[in-house]
């Protein structure tokens, strides 16, 4: 009996493509990362900032349809600029296993980008003064004629630098 081998997915399961038999390939998780908690940085001091101006404006109003309206408006802007990021943030992933890096994103609509590290013949780091003063940085993955792929706000870019290195060495078919 022949086997294919077949990729899994982020959770450790086999992709599973009908009755054919399933052997999975020697892919191992390196790191499972989100995007830097610097991101975050702008919506938490957007809603103190809102807290204060809501607590303090509502001593001024004294009919009870102007106190209503001020608190819908906290509510809404809240949702929109504190709560709608936070999830976004909390939604999305990188994962780097020994073959490939998975990026994921998205609340409503789930999109998932695979990049192999074979097709991967550079691996560059940027990084603005903001993200040296948060300690983070942009990794940017060469892959052919395409415009580099890039992985915004990694923590630690030095590291998932190094480790990306080695794996795309290691899985060039070229470098042996």
């Amino acid at each position: 009996m022949v086997t294919e081998p077949i990729a899994i997915d982020n959770e450790g399961y086999p992709l599973h493509t009908g009755s054919m038999p399933v052997s999975i390939v020697n892919e191992t998780r390196i790191a499972k990362l989100r995007h830097h908690g610097g991101s975050l940085l702008w919506p938490a001091l957007g809603f103190i900032v809102l807290t204060a101006a809501a607590g303090f404006s509502a001593g001024f109003l004294a009919e009870p349809w102007m106190q209503i309206t001020l608190w819908s408006a906290y509510a809404l802007l809240t949702i929109a600029f504190v709560i709608v990021p936070w999830l976004r943030w909390l939604a999305s992933s990188i994962t780097i296993t020994t073959h490939r890096v998975i990026l994921a994103q998205g609340l409503l609509v789930r999109s998932r980008r695979e990049i192999l590290l074979m097709r991967v013949h550079d691996v560059t780091l940027r990084r603005s003064a903001g993200q040296m003063l948060f300690g983070s940085g942009d990794v940017l993955l060469g892959v052919g004629t395409e415009q580099p792929v890039r992985i915004h706000a990694v923590p630690r870019p030095n590291l998932v630098l190094a480790a990306l290195t080695d794996l795309v060495h290691a899985a060039s078919p070229r470098i042996r």
